[in-house]
């Protein structure tokens, strides 16, 4: 008995995928010419902590964004899509997509490493005074995405990589492994967007660099005058947004009235209430 696992896509998937895989590269090439150009999260307007850059011993909670993105959208996306856009056999796809689930854990494994250090380690204070752990909403929303993410990637490891589920059922449980990974990604964007918007807040970078005298009522027109920080995370935001966007179309098969009459017979009897 052999159980597949490779799907095919509409072409409209297929582009979604397409732009998935691109927009997780761009994401984390902007996210990383973010820390490297500037240390967001600095407490103090000493100019001295704002010295950006990704030097591992001076700012090493830069690479905690850097390496989160990696992992949880580069690697993430890669390792969903797998099955879905890349034209190889069985095998191969596996293999692929195993590889960059590892690659994900590696990340932002590491991506908690770097910040747990640099808020409870002496060598890595830049600061001059310990910092609090788990006071925010992005704080206890990334820990829940790790616990999920670690506890579905166990489970396909153990299950699907080992073969501790037996082979005839497996299909029993593929549908239950794809709904949990839906829904690490659905975690995955709410971690990165609040994980964004804290940084964001926390520096201040984009309060105006100039004086608003009348009605903002076309803030487009003074969009420019934001530091260039400020834009770059706004940039990161929205790239990481479209990235899980384009990753669930591209994923979740929509029925259609062709394929599935049982939906169609009741979409009709609605509409015929419905008017």
């Amino acid at each position: 008995m052999s159980l597949t696992f490779t799907k095919s896509s509409s072409v409209a998937q297929k582009v979604s995928g397409s732009l998935a895989l691109i927009f997780s590269i761009i994401s984390l090439g902007v996210i990383a010419t973010w820390f490297q150009l500037h240390d967001v999260g600095a407490l103090t307007d000493d100019p001295a902590l704002h010295q950006g850059g990704l030097n591992w011993r001076n700012n090493i909670f830069n690479w905690h964004p850097i390496l989160m993105t990696a992992g949880f959208i580069l690697s993430f996306v890669w390792a969903l899509l797998s099955f879905r856009l890349f034209p190889f056999d069985q095998k191969v796809n596996k293999f692929i997509h195993s590889f960059f689930h590892c690659a994900s854990v590696v990340c932002w494994s590491l991506g908690l490493f770097a910040v747990v250090q640099r808020d409870n380690h002496n060598e890595y204070q830049y600061y001059g005074f310990y910092l609090i752990d788990l006071w925010s909403p992005h704080s206890w929303i990334g820990v829940t995405t790790m616990a999920w993410y670690g506890g579905v990637f166990l489970f396909g490891l153990l299950g699907f990589g080992f073969g501790l589920i037996p082979l005839e059922l497996r299909p029993k449980y593929i549908g239950l492994h794809v709904s949990f990974g839906i829904i690490t990604l659905v975690l995955v964007v709410a971690s990165m967007e609040s994980g964004i918007a804290e940084l964001m807040g926390l520096d201040s970078i984009c309060w105006p660099d100039y004086t608003v005298t009348s009605a903002d009522t076309n803030p487009a027109a003074n969009y420019s005058k934001h530091s260039f920080g400020c834009r770059l995370g706004n940039g990161a935001a929205i790239l990481v947004l479209l990235t899980v966007m384009f990753t669930m179309h591209a994923l979740i098969d929509v029925p259609t009235l062709q394929t599935t009459p049982l939906i169609a017979v009741k979409l009709q009897r609605f509409c015929h209430d419905f008017t």
